[in-house]
């Protein structure tokens, strides 16, 4: 179940400018400054609205690991202590002022975070959860137990928000105020600034498939590591102004209850929505303080509102929709190569390269990858032996062969997913290797059996994701023009030009294909490795991928492609590798491989007058 949308509701240029974080949440400060400013900031509504401003803070810092990166963190409680406790020792015992105590308190908890985040991400999300929720049992024991410097179980009192360091009068209550919803204004707009940038598209990459997200590059350790260290630092932020209202922090608001709430308090609004965690913060806060006078009820409208929350809105009460950001890829269009019948690119206008029958020995250079008598084994079982080829530059080079024969596995150990367990793989004449990320760094990129594309990420923000991985690299911007071609003469929306972004999950099978192949191209690969990307296409769908393989190829990027679908090997490649059993069977000119007796035998069959061989998408080899 969804809210009706803003553009249903609104003129697009309104909504678009509605949905502008900086905008509404600018009316939302100025809504809650008005309140203050009518009522006494010390009152019970003035308390209110400055508690709820603190916990949105808190919630939208955990959002960015939660929401953003899909991982569990339940040391919410843990980073709001270190920036109470951080403040009120600053603040109380050596007269700090307000704007120095609070973000001392917001840098050790980004630094603590960042020193607890990266082994803990190295456990990936379970393991993260587990240490977190560690880190929040020992800070409260740290807390009970350093009564010197913390007061234990009696906790601080007296916390004044000083002006000037070594000051005597507190400031004002309205600016504390004005600085509390200030800061909660300033950390909603980075909160989204966050989730538009590069950083947000590699957490949601690494949320949604990390496998995928290796293939691009993309560490997961360093996003997960680099999530939860800025939510730690927002979380302490929260907790130094927490402090200052109310003048005293115990050990008994910061137990692990409170980093459940803060927890709750995201899902309940919508994990990774602009206004999810400050609709769950505000609902989260108020609620439970009007609710006090009736504890048994207190109870049945909780479990309630939980029913409701995962039966009916499992993705809360503001369900996360990918940005409209198809705008910043405007540099890259070319009009003239982008038109199309309008018929979802049934007729595709032709690429440079389509008109030509193949391609000679003219358009191939030196010897981009080399695999050099590899064998991969699992235990007692070899899957690959002794395989070796060589793919050049603007060369594509294809490798078929029956289900089972380790086709698939040779991509994932040149991709290093599985190491070679003998033999040596190079690239451009060096040793290749390291992890899958630094593969993909190295320029060799690749796509799946299955088309791993991220669902958190509309079509445009997975071409910038791979121009984020291109950019960091310094390649060549021409891959991006030709990856938006491909998208439309697929007819793929990149952009619908109102605001609205395509969906990946509305995509048809063949339409995620072209996707996965265009952000592995946008990403300016040296050398792409295609696992079976025919399989499930129409024949107008093939006639679009074989002109794509071809322009990719012409570039002088090396092309290895795995594929059963043998008129398309024929058609495009310069050489064809067949394996069998994991070893090499046959290879030579594509020309010649329908007249070689032993393929025929061990993989088109006896007869010779077959010419095309198709399967279904596979799961192995």
């Amino acid at each position: 179940m969804r809210l009706p949308d803003v553009h249903s509701l609104l003129p697009a240029k309104t909504a678009r400018i509605v949905l502008r974080p900086a905008v509404h949440g600018a009316v939302l400060a100025i809504a809650a400054v008005a309140l203050l400013a009518s009522v006494d900031p010390f009152s019970y509504v003035g308390y209110q609205v400055q508690l709820v401003a603190v916990y949105a803070i808190a919630a939208l810092g955990l959002d960015v690991v939660v929401g953003m990166s899909g991982s569990l963190s339940l040391a919410s409680a843990a980073a709001f202590a270190l920036g109470a406790y951080t403040t009120a020792i600053l603040a109380g015992s050596y007269g700090w002022p307000i704007w120095a105590t609070v973000p001392t308190g917001c840098l050790l908890g980004f630094v603590a975070g960042a020193v607890i985040g990266l082994p803990a991400a190295r456990l990936g999300h379970i393991g993260l959860a587990m240490l977190s929720l560690g880190c929040t049992v020992v800070v409260v024991d740290i807390v009970m137990n350093a009564t010197d410097l913390t007061g234990g179980y009696g906790g601080l009192f007296n916390i004044p928000p000083l002006a000037n360091f070594g000051g005597r009068d507190p400031v004002d209550p309205m600016v504390l105020g004005l600085a509390i919803v200030g800061c909660t204004y300033l950390v909603y707009v980075g909160h989204w600034a966050y989730r538009t940038s590069a950083f947000g598209r590699r957490a949601l990459a690494v949320r949604e498939d990390p496998i995928g997200a290796k293939a691009l590059g993309i560490r997961p350790v360093l996003v997960l590591a680099t999530a939860f260290a800025t939510a730690t630092g927002i979380g302490a932020l929260s907790g130094g102004f927490y402090a200052y209202l109310n003048g005293v922090i115990t050990p008994d608001t910061i137990n692990w209850h409170l980093s459940i709430t803060m927890l709750a308090m995201v899902l309940l609004g919508g994990a990774g929505s602009r206004l999810g965690p400050l609709v769950g913060a505000a609902i989260l806060t108020v609620l439970p303080i009007y609710l006090s006078r009736y504890p048994h009820i207190n109870q049945f409208l909780y479990g309630a509102l939980l029913i409701v929350v995962v039966r009916v809105m499992i993705k809360g009460l503001l369900p996360a929709r990918p940005p409209a950001l198809g705008g910043r890829l405007a540099p890259f269009r070319d009009t003239a190569s982008l038109d199309t019948d309008g018929q979802g690119g049934q007729n595709p206008a032709p690429s440079a390269t389509a008109d030509a029958p193949g391609r000679g020995p003219a358009a191939v250079g030196e010897p981009l990858l080399e695999v050099r008598d590899v064998s991969r084994g699992f235990g007692g079982n070899v899957v690959l032996r002794d395989v070796s080829l060589t793919v050049r530059s603007g060369e594509v080079v294809s490798v078929i062969g029956p289900n089972g024969s380790g086709k698939t596995t040779l991509l994932n150990v040149i991709s290093h997913f599985y190491p070679p367990s003998a033999g040596q793989i190079l690239l451009a004449g060096r040793p290749l290797t390291g992890t899958p990320a630094s593969i993909a760094d190295a320029g060799v990129r690749r796509t799946f059996q299955t088309p791993r594309t991220f669902a958190g990420l509309s079509v445009a923000e997975h071409l910038l994701l791979a121009d984020d991985e291109r950019r960091r690299h310094g390649g060549d911007g021409r891959y991006m023009t030709m990856a938006l071609r491909l998208l439309a003469r697929s007819g793929v929306d990149v952009d619908r030009g109102d605001g609205r972004v395509q969906d990946v999950n509305e995509l048809s099978h063949g339409q995620r294909r072209f996707l996965e192949i265009a952000t592995a191209i946008a990403s300016g690969p040296r050398v792409l490795l295609l696992d079976e990307p025919a399989a499930g296409l129409s024949a107008s769908e093939i006639a679009i991928l074989r002109d794509a393989v071809r322009e990719i190829a012409a570039t002088g990027a090396g092309v290895l492609l795995v594929e059963h679908h043998v008129d398309l090997v024929t058609e495009i490649s310069d050489k064809v590798l067949v394996l069998h059993l994991g070893s090499e069977l046959w290879s030579g000119p594509p020309d010649q491989l329908k007249g070689a007796e032993e393929v025929s035998a061990a993989y088109l069959g006896t007869s010779h007058k077959t010419t095309r061989v198709t399967s279904p998408v596979q799961t192995g080899d």
